[in-house]
């Protein structure tokens, strides 16, 4: 990875998405009155010869060395501004930025996204990779009417860790009580995080879920599964983590059976799009997010975005898409026990496939 920086009025620092030479596409960041801006660059190198462009403007100039110098120019012709800087290998110091939280794997800086566009991140295989997971024996009082949160006394000393019998694709109380002697939960591993950088400059801890996606746990998460996120910073920041071995809807406990886990993913740019927040599809449905301070507001959310993904992918009128979501329409309620609430509006993919 290489960094020029060239001063002009402003301080510009471009990173290059190709790691052989200056030829490609660049992330140019723009630094003005402590705000960042980006925009895309294009080189092309032929011998010292340099030519791109950045937007409207034309650039050229030449690469002599580890030294670039180019002018840019309006449309008009008239000059806009003459840059020079230095190519020099970027280094990673994995400094530790944050406390404790959700442990994540990441962030992955992505080559060609850009703000604007979509992360597209496939689940290849999400497989458990130990025999153990740890969970919570009490309701998280948010989704409890107060007078039972008042008169309930948990056992202080209730076992809740399991053993994750990957054979048999079950899992088990390690110690449990009389009445859950026989009680089994189908494994079904998935991610609980799963985050592209927030907008804005935000920094959130990972128990967050918002439009970045972040801590959503969702149970539909997981093998196979497609995961759509807004990219609001060059390179996305892709980080991945929250491993459960399975989870009922909601996560109500607090806590899902959390392990670890073995993640296979790939990941794609779909360029110059993006919608308002995280959004995912496999085999059977297409799901769109929403995250909220209450179930109204999250549900409302949910439920506009795949209004949104009907009429722009499917091309359907308001009224259409009205017809469809009130005959088709299904809600999963995600995530209760977080600082935001998610909900997930659905769609099955056989009622999608008869749209023209």
């Amino acid at each position: 990875m290489k960094t020029a920086i060239a001063t002009l009025c402003v301080v510009v620092t471009a990173v290059s998405a190709l790691a052989a030479d200056v030829s490609g596409q660049w992330e140019l960041a723009a630094q003005l009155l402590n705000d960042v801006n980006h925009a895309r660059m294009t080189f092309a190198v032929t011998g010292e010869k340099l030519t791109g462009t950045l937007n409207e403007l034309t650039l050229e100039g030449t690469v002599k060395g580890d030294e670039v110098a180019f002018v840019a120019t309006r449309p008009n012709g008239d000059r806009f501004g003459a840059f020079k800087g230095r190519v020099k290998d970027n280094d990673s110091r994995g400094v530790r930025r944050s406390l404790g939280g959700n442990p994540q794997t990441g962030p992955f800086y992505v080559e060609g996204a850009f703000p604007g566009d979509t992360l597209v991140v496939k689940l290849n295989r999400v497989r458990l990779n130990r025999d153990s997971a740890i969970s919570s024996g009490r309701i998280a009082s948010t989704a409890l009417n107060p007078a039972y949160v008042e008169r309930t006394r948990y056992q202080p000393d209730f076992d809740s860790n399991w053993v994750l019998d990957r054979e048999k694709g079950i899992a088990r109380l390690k110690n449990p009580s009389e009445h859950l002697k026989n009680y089994t939960v189908k494994l079904q591993p998935m991610v609980g995080c799963l985050a592209v950088a927030p907008p804005a400059h935000q920094a959130f801890r990972t128990g967050y879920p918002g439009t970045f996606g972040g801590n959503m746990d969702y149970n539909q998460i997981r093998e196979g599964t497609t995961v759509y996120l807004p990219v609001s910073v060059p390179g996305a920041l892709l980080s991945i983590g929250d491993g459960h071995a399975a989870q009922g809807d909601g996560e109500l406990t607090g806590n899902a059976l959390e392990t670890s886990l073995d993640v296979e993913f790939t990941v794609d740019v779909i360029s110059g799009r993006a919608s308002n927040g995280p959004r995912a599809e496999n085999s059977d449905y297409l799901m769109s997010s929403g995250i909220g301070n209450s179930l109204t507001d999250a549900l409302q959310q949910a439920t506009t975005q795949l209004v949104n993904w009907l009429q722009s992918d499917y091309a359907l009128t308001p009224n259409e898409a009205a017809v469809v979501l009130g005959t088709a329409m299904q809600y999963d309620i995600a995530e209760v026990v977080d600082p935001l609430v998610h909900v997930v509006a659905k769609i099955r993919k056989d009622a999608v496939a008869q749209l023209k």
